[in-house]
């Protein structure tokens, strides 16, 4: 059975994914535009863009792999405990 304390992890994880995903989603849109549209300023656009989507997709991996641990975690607890 799953613990409440997994479960309120778990809801961090899923909320700290959805962010870097809408990160990520804003700054491909922001890249897609400077490359379309041929303005002087938009190198800094789509290198400022770049680099945040970068940050957010490495951080999505982070998460990835606390939510992994955290699933882990959870089976050896279930795996260990008395058999009634």
């Amino acid at each position: 059975m799953e613990s409440i304390e997994l479960r309120y992890i778990m809801d961090i994880i899923r909320a700290a994914e959805s962010n870097c995903k809408a990160r990520m989603d804003e700054h491909a849109y922001i890249m897609n535009i400077c490359y379309q549209v041929p303005e002087k300023d938009n190198i800094d656009k789509f290198m400022n863009s770049l680099a945040n989507y970068t940050k957010a997709f490495n951080e999505l991996r982070v998460l990835e792999s606390f939510k992994s641990q955290a699933s882990e975690g959870n089976n050896e607890i279930e795996d260990n405990a008395p058999s009634n």
